[in-house]
């Protein structure tokens, strides 16, 4: 398997092994240490469109993506986004978008791990009523919500994913 070159913004993180059942594009396993020594997990999506598919619409879709990712980012606390990267190089007829995602547990496996108190049922209720009312006051509809898409990070806090196509 081709190892993944990373551009310079995500240099500080380290590939590690592909993730399994990732969907319709290339994901790794990421990790980055800080200067303490802590480690934050993640998970990085690559998506390339190179030779025949990198054109106008393929560049511009790329770039799009990547600005909104960066504009749900900026609403700190509402998803799993940790960065977004387009890495556009004409001389080679190719175009990268690199999804940096926390590691979280989605919803839909968290659904087969355990019960649920009514207690965590409110709480959940709470926490997504906040979230979405925040993307509504910057005008971003999600419209793709379901469990896969619903993470819940080590501290408890749930957050949304697959905003992009």
């Amino acid at each position: 398997m081709e190892k993944l070159m990373l551009p310079e913004q995500l240099k500080s993180w380290k590939v590690g092994e592909p993730v399994a059942d990732a969907g319709n594009y290339p994901a790794y396993n990421v990790v980055k240490t800080d200067e303490y020594g802590a480690e934050t997990e993640g998970v990085l999506t690559y998506v390339c469109f190179e030779g025949d598919n990198y054109n106008r619409d393929n560049v511009d879709l790329v770039n799009e993506e990547a600005a909104f990712v960066k504009s749900v980012i900026k609403l700190r606390g509402v998803s799993n986004y940790l960065d977004a990267v387009a890495d556009n190089d004409p001389s080679e007829n190719k175009i990268s978008l690199y999804l940096l995602t926390n590691s979280a547990v989605s919803c839909r496996d968290m659904l087969t791990l355990k019960s649920y108190t009514d207690a965590e049922i409110i709480d959940f209720g709470l926490q997504s009523s906040d979230i979405l009312d925040k993307l509504e006051q910057n005008n971003i509809l999600h419209g793709n919500l379901k469990p896969e898409n619903i993470f819940l990070n080590s501290s408890g806090r749930y957050m949304l994913g697959g905003f992009t196509a």
